[in-house]
């Protein structure tokens, strides 16, 4: 991934699916990657494996450089007309953040990009920051990579883009999940869930 990615989760409105994700895929992608410091971008559609989501659909983009920098690159765009709109999605439930990386992807190999990726947003407890992130480096990615199909994870930490309100959640990770194996990964991920193969933490 790039120097910071840009994190969009969407839904469409109601019965407007098809026209929302063709507009996406067909058009809002590449709008973006005509901005210099849009690396690459990728858009992701919630599937059955995982019920219920909260979105349906998750965009990652990856920027070049200081995220704010990139973000006002991305907004000028925008402002010159360089970007088509749609009105086929649903703006009050949207979630925009900046995603900075924490540490270096952890896995067995290199990121497929056909893959499926697990997107988990988490907080800690309060005043239980430093054990959070103590835990979640070096016990919690550790039982998670170790049920099969989980092949890779990288954890960010979340803020707001220019202009935006912070979003809820202070980090998320992501999780790759081998796209042959999906079913398989969250039955493992249940079984281990409260046992010793998966030790949680109150922070």
């Amino acid at each position: 991934m790039g120097d910071a990615v840009l994190v969009t989760m969407t839904n469409p409105q109601p019965g407007r699916e098809a026209e929302y994700q063709s507009w996406y895929a067909t058009t809002h992608l590449s709008d973006m990657i005509q901005v210099p410091s849009v690396e690459s971008a990728k858009l992701h559609t919630a599937t059955n494996a995982r019920k219920p989501w909260k979105w349906r659909h998750c965009a990652l983009y990856d920027l070049a450089g200081d995220p704010a920098a990139a973000m006002a690159q991305v907004f000028e765009f925008g402002k010159a007309g360089k970007m088509t709109p749609s009105t086929d999605g649903d703006p009050a439930s949207r979630l925009l953040a900046i995603a900075t990386p924490l540490a270096p992807r952890r896995g067995a190999r290199s990121a497929d990009p056909d893959n499926h990726v697990f997107v988990v947003l988490t907080n800690p407890t309060a005043g239980q920051e430093a054990e959070y992130n103590r835990w979640y480096d070096d016990q919690h990615i550790d039982d998670v990579l170790a049920i099969p199909g989980f092949v890779g994870v990288q954890r960010f930490r979340l803020s707001p883009p220019p202009g935006a309100p912070a979003p809820h959640w202070n980090y998320v990770a992501f999780y790759e999940i081998d796209r042959d194996k999906v079913d398989e990964a969250f039955a493992g991920l249940e079984a281990a869930r409260g046992t010793e193969r998966m030790v949680m933490s109150t922070a």
